[in-house]
């Protein structure tokens, strides 16, 4: 398909003039033509538009991830919310959990083992059911990525890449 644009109405008028001259067929496949772009452009947008949510959400999971202080264990400190973190509630501490280790596969029943050790299980009468929900809404946002079904990964798997989509300098 060719992409077709107009610097002016000029431009765009000359355009229908040919169209005029044009058999009513080529005209419905140019407009369906038209019609594909513009579908695919729409595309394009939506893709760019989770891209800038799922960054904006790992910049809101980062404010409350603590990294582990040199020469610490760091499983244990990674896990340990603070304050703030407990009152973010399962999708934060969720998506939290899963920045905290971006390399890491997290099945549904590892994350809500790690989430049940900090005490921020789902809450209701199925907490598997409730995370897959969570974990569903987190990738349609575009902040974590599905690498097989029950299976989450964070959007960006090195903080260098996240670094250098955000125009800031990597290592």
């Amino acid at each position: 398909m060719t992409e077709t644009t107009f610097d002016d109405l000029d431009d765009f008028a000359q355009l229908l003039r040919r169209l005029s001259t044009l058999p009513v067929d080529r005209v419905q496949k140019k407009v369906e033509a038209l019609r594909m772009d513009a579908a695919a452009l729409r595309a394009q947008a939506d893709e760019k538009e989770r891209e800038a949510q799922g960054l904006l959400g790992l910049i809101a999971a980062s404010a409350v991830y603590r990294p582990a202080p040199v020469g610490a264990e760091p499983a244990a400190v990674a896990l340990k919310p603070s304050p703030s973190a407990r009152r973010t509630g399962t999708t934060q501490a969720a998506l939290r959990i899963i920045v905290s280790s971006p390399e890491k596969d997290w099945a549904v029943l590892d994350l809500l083992s790690a989430l049940e050790t900090e005490g921020l299980q789902p809450r209701g009468s199925d907490p598997r059911r409730a995370l897959d929900a969570t974990l569903h809404r987190l990738f349609t946002s575009g902040k974590i990525r599905r690498v097989a079904p029950g299976v989450y990964r964070a959007a960006y798997a090195k903080a260098a890449q996240l670094t250098a989509d955000l125009g800031g300098e990597s290592d």
